[in-house]
């Protein structure tokens, strides 16, 4: 393959890599009204073609991508969007471990389940502790 053939077939794969960048982006966040994952699966195959194409230009775009989640993330700053996911999931885990003592022999459940027991837990010791008796 001659370097025009190269420079070309690389710039082929990364245009339809961009096209469906954003949507991927929306999909995997679930904020899009569109429940379409074939732009992920588009993405996935093209970007494992350019990575066997041309994986320097694969790594510096991948390099490209972690410079702008490190800017959209904005760590330790009072709007960080990392740093809140982080928050949440520190409140799950929390959630998970009041479930796994008030109940510990509930055996393997999902993390949406253990959740809904400590919610049930705290609302019993919240009625204990309010109960006029």
């Amino acid at each position: 393959m001659s370097d025009e053939q190269h420079a070309a077939e690389t710039e082929r794969l990364w245009q339809q890599i961009r096209r469906d960048l954003s949507s991927a982006i929306l999909f995997m966040s679930g904020t899009s009204a569109a429940d379409d994952p074939s732009p992920v699966a588009r993405l996935d195959k093209n970007w494992l073609k350019l990575c066997e194409h041309d994986l320097d230009f694969a790594a510096a775009i991948h390099h490209g991508l972690e410079q702008i989640e490190g800017i959209m993330a904005r760590r330790g700053k009072p709007t960080s969007p990392s740093d809140h996911r982080l928050r949440s999931l520190a409140e799950v885990a929390g959630l998970a471990e009041i479930a796994r003592e008030r109940y510990p022999d509930a055996g393997d459940l999902t993390v949406g389940e253990l959740v809904r027991l400590a919610q049930d837990a705290i609302a019993a010791e919240i009625d204990d502790e309010t109960d006029p008796r």
